[in-house]
């Protein structure tokens, strides 16, 4: 055998003591309580070079938690949804992000364990057969969060380096909205179209909202009582709420309570058709393409045959509008109203809603778009994600109350409770905002009071009220979709006619006709 040198030898002792070390790693010890069985305890490889035995000798501990959902059926299945799906103890070294925890002990296909990350976002869990993904699961707006104890992360998962005590859970969050407490009825085949215009068939007798028809005469005011009926049942509170009224050919429509009724001139029900749900407190209706819209509770729409009665279509309900603190961003979710008149142009249903919170305040709402031929979604706008994406701040007041929108060229026009002015492209909902020069912002001094009227057309200006009794016109150029400048609110187009004011105006003969209140009281 050939004698090494004394030098040759230390190479050597040195050249295994290296490779000992490259396999002699020490790991991150993991102990499952509950069921997790010993074979499934996870492992996560230490980083530096640390004795080989498990002595916990610099390592911290930290507890991690996943947090499933059930799949849900029905409405009520979201009261107990949220399962564990693991929970286990993990000692690990210092400077592993939880997203190392996460992906090491979640992505083991072997094991029946599935993680995905989308970006910085966790999209993804699969554990033991059962799959929870964001956006997908239990509804649209269903997603993954982090929390270190009690409280959000506070950062994203692949920027939290552990601490030594951590307990941290991933638990997902189903859509509140999932699925509808009225369901989505599509109209197959599709119904055919065809404007079908007739006297009075939405709020301010048409598309214009400015309620002028013509007459021969007025006759002189009667006192006598042709006829009367009670629709709906008595409760302490009075009857059932009643929708607004259609006139179309010889008879009337609305509704009431769960019922939609046709009611000819001498006061008798021609026929009526029981609805998918309540109408809630109010509603306002709208006709056209042979079909009677009526608003329901959670925002849904039923659309009806006004010959036959029959139902041809229901758009799905919303039900809840979700608004997050901006701290904690702990989840609130506020049932939503369709409380303002329905738009119908071109073959497109318009339903703005509003949600409400305890203290009566408009939190958020929805403009939506519909197809007439089959009840089916277009798009729906959120827009306190837009006073969000502008200026910062939640879009506190962001919503559509007993306001209405207009069609004029290619733009939905659209005002509500944050006192703004907002274009839709009516076919996609991409929007702009009209009248960006005039201060929106919250608590500002000069903030614009809410817009609770219809908008009113004429002659190429849209007309509105806000609530503290000022009417404004806006000159609007319906191919550019823009207004003119000198016409911003506060500029000379306003006028200061009452305390307060809800109403929407009327223009008829160069006069413009208003309600508000004279005095408090």
């Amino acid at each position: 055998m050939k004698r090494l040198k004394k030098g040759s030898v230390l190479a050597v002792i040195l050249a295994l003591m290296v490779t000992l070390t490259a396999f002699v790693l020490p790991t991150a010890y993991v102990s499952a309580e509950g069921s997790v069985p010993a074979e499934k305890q996870a492992s996560l490889p230490a980083k530096g070079d640390l004795p080989a035995e498990p002595s916990g000798m610099g390592l911290i501990t930290v507890t991690f938690t996943v947090t499933g959902s059930k799949i849900i059926e029905k409405p009520e299945d979201h009261e107990d949804a949220l399962e564990p799906w693991l929970t286990t103890d993990c000692q690990v070294e210092p400077g592993t992000t939880l997203r190392d925890l996460t992906e090491e002990l979640l992505d083991r296909p072997g094991e029946g364990r599935h993680v995905t990350f989308d970006g910085d976002f966790l999209t993804s869990i699969t554990i033991d057969g059962k799959t929870n993904e964001a956006g997908k699961t239990n509804g649209a707006g269903s997603y993954w969060l982090w929390y270190l104890g009690d409280a959000l992360g506070p950062v994203s998962a692949g920027a939290y380096e552990l601490q030594t005590g951590d307990v941290i859970e991933w638990r997902f969050f189903n859509d509140p909205n999932y699925p509808s407490s009225i369901a989505q009825e599509t109209a197959d085949p599709p119904h055919d179209m065809g404007p079908t215009p007739d006297y009075w068939t939405t709020f301010g007798s048409n598309n214009d909202r400015s309620a002028v028809k013509a007459a021969e005469s007025v006759t002189k005011p009667e006192k006598k009582v042709y006829w009367g009926r009670l629709f709906g049942e008595l409760n302490s509170w009075g009857t059932c709420s009643n929708s607004d009224l259609l006139v179309i050919g010889d008879d009337i429509y609305f509704a009431t309570g769960n019922t939609l009724f046709r009611v000819n001139a001498k006061g008798v029900v021609v026929s009526q058709a029981m609805l998918r749900g309540d109408i809630g407190y109010f509603a306002r209706l709208a006709y056209d393409n042979g079909l009677i819209l009526v608003p329901l509770q959670g925002a849904a729409i039923q659309a009806i045959n006004a010959s036959t009665m029959k139902t041809v279509w229901v758009a799905h309900s919303l039900d809840f509008y979700a608004v997050f603190d901006n701290d904690t961003m702990e989840r609130h979710d506020y049932v939503l109203q369709d409380m303002s008149s329905l738009l119908i142009a071109d073959g497109i249903a318009y339903s703005s809603t509003v949600a409400i919170d305890g203290e009566w305040k408009s939190v958020g709402g929805y403009l939506r778009a519909i197809d007439m031929k089959t009840g089916e979604t277009i798009w729906k706008a959120d827009r306190s994600f837009f006073m969000d994406e502008l200026f910062g701040w939640g879009g506190q007041g962001a919503g559509f109350y007993w306001s209405g929108p207009l069609k004029l060229g290619k733009w939905i026009v659209a005002a509500g409770e944050d006192g703004a002015l907002w274009a839709f492209d009516a076919e996609t909902g991409d929007h702009t905002l009209f009248n960006n020069a005039w201060p929106v912002m919250p608590m500002a001094p000069n903030r614009s009071p809410k817009i609770r009227s219809s908008l009113v057309h004429h002659e190429g200006n849209i007309y509105l009220t806000t609530n503290d009794g000022q009417l404004h016109r806006m000159l609007f150029d319906a191919e550019s979709g823009e207004f003119d400048p000198a016409s911003q609110f506060g500029a000379d187009k306003s006028v200061k006619f009452a305390l307060a004011s809800t109403s929407t105006p009327t223009i008829y003969n160069g006069k413009i006709y208003v309600g508000g209140l004279k005095e408090a009281g």
